[in-house]
């Protein structure tokens, strides 16, 4: 639902902006692939505006700096999708209310690692330049691709610190673990409280954005707000975390009081 939200504030940005609407589907590609294997995907760009429009069609790699999702040339990281993943067409122009597909072919080796992550990204722009400006001024759109090859390992996370502070109605948490895996590791995270006796006070799924990249360690602070809880109780943290494949891991952590 998040990815589809960014797609459409995106879409209305350039929809305002520069005069043209265009929209991606779909936001995201998971493959399971078996060796030597050979996958075809689907990537439709619909231009929902009102002029012509120019793109270009491009593989990046991503990965994060400071806590932030960057993009760069395809085969910059080691789990680059570049000697596996083909793009056809890599441009087109694209008519008012009218939608064009390319296909996305992906290709599995013996050899690969566990896991390769990219975004393809789809660059638009006016097909005629601005009258007003002069410039050709346009943006771009990306569908995140995930592959990874099948039965050749399974998630871990090593989880180096996990604090959970209660600081009036707030309830921060503080994570961090290390992926020494191939593979992206996207934790589900669930909190619970319960006093000295045991008696469960609070539950709640953390709605996260924490993703860990392979052989990568990364943080993640949270706030979650908690009404009728007795601070006066010894409370802990039952913090469970699901990283899929039926991986699960389960921290107790006594509660700072605040």
């Amino acid at each position: 639902m998040k990815r589809f939200l960014i797609a459409q504030i995106v879409a209305l940005i350039l929809s305002i902006a520069f005069g043209f609407q265009v929209n991606l589907d779909p936001s995201h590609i998971d493959v399971t692939m078996k060796s030597e294997g050979l996958e075809r995907r689907t990537l439709t760009l619909s231009n929902s505006g009102k002029e012509p429009l120019q793109v270009k069609v491009y593989l990046n790699d991503w990965t994060f700096e400071k806590n932030a999702k960057t993009f760069l040339p395809a085969g910059a990281t080691a789990y680059t999708l570049k000697n596996n993943a083909k793009i056809y067409p890599t441009s087109f122009s694209i008519n008012p209310l009218e939608s064009k597909s390319v296909i996305l072919s992906l290709t599995a080796k013996k050899d690969d690692p566990a896991g390769q992550y990219g975004v393809v990204f789809f660059e638009v722009q006016p097909a005629a330049r601005s009258k007003n400006s002069g410039l050709s001024i346009g943006g771009r759109l990306g569908t995140l691709i995930a592959k990874e090859a099948e039965g050749k390992q399974k998630r871990q996370l090593q989880l180096s610190r996990s604090s959970v502070t209660l600081k009036g109605k707030k309830l921060l948490i503080d994570l961090e673990g290390k992926n020494p895996t191939a593979l992206l590791v996207r934790p589900k995270v669930t909190v619970v409280l319960t006093n000295d006796k045991n008696d469960v006070l609070y539950k709640s799924d953390i709605q996260s954005d924490w993703i860990l990249l392979p052989n990568s360690t990364q943080s993640y602070s949270g706030v979650l707000f908690v009404d009728k809880v007795d601070a006066k109780t010894g409370l802990t943290a039952l913090i469970t975390i699901d990283l899929g494949d039926d991986e699960l891991m389960l921290k107790e952590s006594k509660v700072i009081l605040e």
